[in-house]
């Protein structure tokens, strides 16, 4: 399994995107392969052939929708001997929504599975105080 990161970008005189990112993101649907849409692309995990089909499904289906151009941008992670997946690549800095007094949704860390844990003590002690702390500090060099 690899991790991918899809960038669909129409590039037309005008006119909404959304049509065409929607087209895209349902390609990945129709693969059957799991996904996040996030602002600047979407993470689909997945075999490495059927992920980068998805791809280029997406990106005809994009210019399907009479798009004068289509840029399409992958960033593709396979590792030798182990499945990658979102949730491993990214569990050390998910936040949850863990519930404030007043009601009202307040982000905490998530929690990091044990089979996640590669990075070093100090990024994880920090991933652990939330994503402020893991922003705003540089790392060490």
């Amino acid at each position: 399994m690899v991790v991918a990161e899809i960038t669909i970008i129409p590039v037309s005189a005008g006119g909404d995107m959304r049509p065409c990112i929607d087209a895209a993101i349902g390609e990945f649907e129709r693969a059957g392969l799991r996904f996040e849409v996030g602002a600047l692309g979407t993470t689909v995990e997945g075999p490495l052939n059927r992920v980068m089909e998805a791809a280029i499904a997406a990106h005809q289906a994009a210019m399907r929708l009479g798009t004068e151009r289509v840029i399409t941008e992958i960033r593709l992670d396979e590792r030798l001997g182990q499945d990658l997946t979102i949730d491993r690549e990214v569990a050390g800095y998910r936040i949850t929504m863990a519930e404030s007094p007043s009601g009202e949704a307040a982000p905490g860390p998530a929690p990091v599975p044990q089979h996640a844990v590669r990075e070093t003590p100090e990024v994880l002690e920090r991933a652990h105080q939330g994503w402020e702390s893991v922003r705003t500090k540089p790392p060490r060099v």
